[in-house]
């Protein structure tokens, strides 16, 4: 829940972003998002493809290995 807050807090409107096809010319916008549930990551990815094509804001979703310290990334 937490990350789809974290989505739709930086995104903006589809009309103020613009669209994927509408950013000729323009620098396409990135959100990356480190997973840290690996249970949740194909979740994560539908909805980082849904809110990239609605926005035209990309998304790319890092989920680490089982086990990994977060303190260090």
């Amino acid at each position: 829940m937490v990350c789809g807050f974290s989505l739709a807090g930086c995104g903006g409107s589809a009309k103020n972003s613009g669209t994927a096809s509408g950013n000729a010319g323009r620098d396409v916008k990135t959100i990356k998002l480190l997973n840290g549930k690996a249970e949740i990551a194909g979740q994560l990815k539908t909805l980082a493809q849904a809110y990239e094509k609605e926005t035209g804001v990309k998304v790319e979703v890092e989920t680490p290995e089982s086990g990994t310290d977060f303190r260090h990334c």
